[in-house]
């Protein structure tokens, strides 16, 4: 590991990205920083889950066979006593402060949903430099459910832009807001002060602001709630890793980076 760490470094300090001199020696301790911790994480997932797996194909049709997915899922592994789980190791941070950031977890949450729908019951768990999330097993029927939900989701985007930022339609759940009952000022302003506000001098800049596609799309929060779909969509297609994630909370919160 050290060994690996240190030529990932030095390959850094090579292509030009540090400072020159005492500064780049310090930039490089504050990224290997949170890397012992990071292998130690890894180190007790590969215990729980001690047993290396093939890659195994995905090769499943939509009902109506408009559709097929044709993929693989790595980073099988079988627990000692025989449950079958993904681990995945990432760089990044998942975790922002004790908070999940969970726009990030969504290429695994589709991966996860995509492993269920053989009809065997999937743990995913993503080690990452300041924490360690868990995607529970789901119930098949529900798998299935959340997979017609984001190919329906997928064709229509095809078509046209889906009025769904992320980001913005996690906060907008975070703050109680449901499709199904009226909007709540807390929840609305929350998701609209995401969308839309930027503070250069504080380094935050708004969702739209830091996206081409959301910026011409949806020129302001007005355009991307759109009549309630931006809040039926978040219900849809966001909520249920919400959920998920609520219902698997473990894992551990650290130091590290969360960008």
């Amino acid at each position: 590991r050290e060994a690996a760490l240190d030529e990932q470094l030095a390959r850094i300090e090579r292509r030009g990205a540090l400072p020159a001199g005492g500064f780049g020696d310090a930039v490089q301790d504050a990224l290997a920083e949170p890397m012992a911790e990071l292998f130690e994480e890894y180190a007790k997932a590969l215990a729980a889950w001690p047993t290396a797996c093939p890659d195994e194909p995905l090769d499943i049709a939509a009902p109506d066979a408009s559709l097929r997915l044709d993929d693989w899922l790595g980073g099988m592994r079988r627990s000692a006593d025989g449950a079958r789980g993904r681990l995945l190791l990432q760089s990044s941070g998942l975790l922002k402060g004790q908070s999940y950031r969970r726009d990030k977890l969504l290429p695994a949450w589709v991966a996860h949903l995509a492993g269920h729908l053989g009809g065997e019951s999937l743990t995913t768990v993503i080690v990452s430099k300041n924490g360690t999330v868990t995607l529970p097993p789901l119930p098949i029927e529900q798998a299935l459910g959340c997979w017609a939900v984001l190919l329906d989701a997928w064709q229509q985007g095809l078509t046209r832009p889906l009025p769904l930022a992320a980001g913005c339609g996690f906060v907008w759940l975070g703050k109680g807001g449901r499709a199904d009952t009226p909007a709540t000022h807390d929840a609305f302003d929350a998701a609209r002060a995401h969308y839309e506000d930027s503070d250069t001098d504080r380094g935050f800049r708004g969702e739209r602001d830091g996206n081409p596609y959301l910026a011409r799309a949806f020129a302001d929060f007005g355009a991307l709630w759109c009549d309630g779909e931006f809040a039926r969509l978040a219900d849809a297609l966001l909520r249920p890793l919400d959920e998920a994630l609520g219902a698997g909370k473990t894992g551990r919160a650290g130091k590290g980076d969360e960008t």
